[in-house]
């Protein structure tokens, strides 16, 4: 999964201890994957349960939808909005209690996306974003941007199901291509185990690297050369079709302008906390809004933002 975007670039901040409290999770959530399986004795075919699903198979909506279509090719649109704050929600201006370089935008960005699927568990893309900033109060700076590639391969081990993808991206949105960004490598994994209660815990981890325009005159604070990000997350199934679900956001990233390339920006963890909705087999939409409950501020309607996510598998 993408869990880190130059637009989404981050100034320093004072809450390093709340960063390391949120690499504390992440190891708890790791370490908490943990689970044993019994085996039926034999009984009469009378009493004989239904077949076990494969240890392969995804219960989870979101991660089955992502995994898209069992058909040699597949279409996917994935669709995200970035919002304003809760009390003007139909502001053109998103808040920055986090004090980001450069600040947050209204945006609405999707992705279109073929798929070839290579075998059983692994998949080719080939697609284009989309992105217009401002698109409910006059939409500004639309286009077709960022064309890319990617290799995803989903496996398991034992219990926990995994995925890894690997893209490389060519940069030509407005704002990533004024400040100077032209590729980008991504490496992200996500893996996550599923309870018999609905309960599913997740871990997902990305690595970014970044290539920059060889001329002009760019500032090299909102330049990102290179970002991790971890993101654990919990998610609760109400019913087949609802879920309750929260992510946790922790980055550490380089800028350009830092000379020594082993110092890292630690901005403030961020966390959404929204309503999965599987539509059907082939839509899922999270709408989620989006604090900092662990920084030195309270969340308030005037920090917090709304949003939302959606997978579609066009065919």
């Amino acid at each position: 999964m993408r869990a880190y975007k130059p637009s989404t670039v981050r100034s320093p901040s004072s809450c390093r201890r709340m960063v390391n409290v949120g690499a504390t999770l992440t190891l708890a959530l790791s370490f908490a994957l943990v689970a044993t399986q019994g085996q039926a004795e034999d009984a009469p075919a009378s009493q004989i349960p239904a077949a076990t699903p494969s240890p392969d198979a995804v219960q989870n909506a979101r991660m089955a939808t992502l995994e898209g279509s069992k058909s040699p090719w597949s279409g996917q649109f994935q669709l995200s909005y970035s919002g304003s704050s809760l009390n003007h929600p139909f502001s053109d201006k998103a808040p920055n209690p986090g004090h980001e370089i450069p600040e947050p935008l209204v945006t609405l960005s999707g992705l279109f996306s073929a798929r070839y699927r290579i075998d059983p568990k692994t998949t080719f893309g080939i697609g284009t974003g989309v992105i217009t900033e401002t698109p409910f109060q006059g939409p500004k700076h639309t286009s077709l941007s960022d064309p890319q590639i990617d290799l995803a391969r989903s496996f398991s081990l034992g219990p926990i199901h995994n995925r890894v993808d690997v893209t490389l991206v060519q940069y030509t949105n407005h704002q990533s291509y004024q400040d100077g960004y032209r590729q980008q490598l991504d490496v992200s994994s996500e893996s996550f185990y599923e309870f018999d209660s609905g309960v599913t815990l997740g871990l997902a981890f990305a690595v970014d690297g970044n290539t920059f325009a060889s001329s002009g005159d760019y500032d090299k604070s909102k330049q990102t050369e290179y970002a991790f990000a971890v993101n654990p997350y919990f998610e609760y199934a109400l019913n087949k079709t609802f879920n309750l679900r929260s992510v946790i956001g922790i980055v550490d990233y380089h800028n350009r302008d830092i000379p020594d390339p082993a110092r890292y920006t630690h901005p403030a963890v961020y966390q959404t906390f929204g309503l999965g909705i599987s539509a059907t087999k082939s839509v899922f939409l999270y709408a989620f809004v989006k604090g900092r409950p662990y920084s030195d501020k309270p969340m308030t309607t005037q920090n917090t933002t709304a949003g939302f996510s959606t997978i579609i598998n066009l065919f």
